[in-house]
């Protein structure tokens, strides 16, 4: 059961990495070295809020979850 939820959704999994890698090789032929700059620094600011969100999300979620271990 586990491994055909995982097999449902692997595609899923993969697409979305592999359409980055094909973005970024077609934009590193066809964009010229500025604008390839300006894109890599969007993308890594992207990627820095990102992480920033979910680290935010994970210490909100388990705050109370700690609390709820707690001997009383």
């Amino acid at each position: 059961m586990l491994l055909g939820r995982t097999l449902r959704t692997l595609p899923g999994q993969i697409a979305g990495p592999l359409a980055q890698m094909a973005a970024a090789v077609a934009f590193t032929h066809y964009l010229s070295v500025e604008a390839l700059g300006i894109f890599a620094l969007a993308w890594a600011a992207q990627e820095l809020v990102y992480y920033g969100i979910v680290a935010w999300w994970t210490a909100y979620v388990q705050r109370p979850a700690a609390a709820h271990g707690a001997p009383q």
